[in-house]
């Protein structure tokens, strides 16, 4: 198994890519940290990765809030032992109040950006000084390709998702010596919960149709692009974004 004898602490893992990711993970050995804001859906996708032997815990709580994620991090080092490995897949996308922002919403903005960047930020901030004491180790934040391209309705998605891909590079530059490496991967349309109230929306389903693949991306295959950069396989990549779109920015 290539993650055995690590430990995992992944936030958004209750549904879609970081519940896939946190499965992937705990297959392949890895004693792996739920942390979520959905306690009840989180709840069941620890009991269903306990019923397959895996070692797991659940860790309710905000990506946004501070005290939140130090508890979270507490209790994956207090549970497991030295950390590792951690992936910041929590997100959101408010559909329909995301604006551009002559239009947007200062809530909306805040909230948005509170939770994609200034989340995957507390995470790194309180795992990390964990992982140099573990010796190092491997970050993977969940960006988009929405840090590469312009959108015309989501101002604070991409904002806030470009904004992840820049931290990621940083965090890889300035921990290197740590030994701990930084890795961003950006999905494009994805059968997610986030994504399924656009099942509908005319100009979405065009545009999954101009995919050279001409589908949506499975949870799953965002979770093998991160087992990769969990593993020594990747020991040498850090710094990097993985674009997992179909062929859509192509």
């Amino acid at each position: 198994m290539r993650l055995a004898n690590k430990t995992a602490l992944i936030t958004g893992a209750a549904r879609g890519m970081g519940r896939a990711i946190a499965e992937r993970f705990a297959r392949e050995g890895a004693r792996t940290v739920l942390f979520d804001l959905d306690e009840a859906e989180g709840q069941r996708v620890l009991q269903a990765l306990q019923r397959q032997g895996a070692e797991a815990i659940f860790v309710a709580g905000d990506v946004s809030n501070s005290a939140d994620v130090q508890r979270a991090v507490k209790e994956t080092v207090t549970a497991f032992g030295p950390l590792g490995l951690v992936v910041n897949s929590a997100g959101i996308l408010l559909i329909g109040r995301d604006l551009p922002v002559s239009e947007l919403d200062e809530k909306v903005w805040d909230r948005v950006i509170g939770v994609n960047l200034k989340g995957t930020y507390l995470v790194c901030k309180f795992a990390i000084p964990e992982m140099i004491r573990a010796g190092g180790g491997s970050i993977i934040n969940i960006a988009s390709i929405a840090a590469f391209k312009g959108w015309s309705m989501t101002g604070a998605y991409g904002a806030s998702k470009g904004g992840v891909l820049i931290l990621t590079k940083d965090i890889a530059h300035a921990y290197a010596q740590h030994n701990i490496r930084a890795n961003a991967i950006c999905p494009g349309d994805i059968d997610t919960p986030m994504t399924a109230s656009l099942a509908d929306n005319p100009a979405w389903q065009a545009g999954i149709l101009a995919t050279p693949l001409k589908r949506l991306g499975q949870p799953e295959e965002v979770a093998n692009v991160a087992l990769f950069l969990a593993s020594e396989e990747a020991s040498f990549v850090t710094g990097a974004a993985y674009i997992v779109d179909g062929g859509l920015t192509a």
